[in-house]
């Protein structure tokens, strides 16, 4: 079952990788900033979204590219591998074989994910690092 526990672990290890412990908090103001997403086609389907303030996506990137400062570009692309990464796990743990999109990221989002019309199940879960408050949301499908 993909629980809130699960995704709290999921994200907190895609953290650590670049030295940030993460913790998941109670409801939250929106963080509006970049959001990434990838979706996951298979048996059971999923999106993935992660949602940050653009300082947060901006200080990963730094620490990737183990430079002072960031270009725009780079942090767009940090934010979608952010998003991959998470969801590469999630499809890990979804029933039968899988495809993982292409990241999409919009670098001015507000926090907002709609349902679709065929989720079976949406937790968005709110966390907290020295760098700030992000969120991530995890939309199941199944096929019929």
């Amino acid at each position: 079952m993909l629980d809130e526990e699960t995704i709290s672990e999921i994200t907190r290890d895609v953290f650590a990788v670049f030295g940030y412990d993460t913790y998941p908090i109670g409801d939250a103001d929106a963080a509006n900033g970049i959001a990434s997403s990838v979706a996951i086609d298979g048996p059971e389907s999923a999106i993935v979204e992660v949602q940050m303030p653009w300082n947060i996506a901006s200080q990963l990137a730094t620490v990737m590219l183990d430079e002072p400062s960031a270009p725009g570009d780079f942090v767009q692309d940090l934010a979608g591998e952010i998003a991959n990464m998470i969801g590469g796990n999630v499809k890990g743990l979804l029933n039968g074989p899988s495809k993982l999109s292409i990241p999409s990221v919009d670098p001015s989002a507000e926090h907002a994910s709609s349902i679709p019309a065929t989720a079976d199940m949406q937790k968005t879960v709110a966390f907290e690092c020295e760098l700030g408050r992000f969120f991530v949301t995890v939309t199941l499908t199944s096929k019929a």
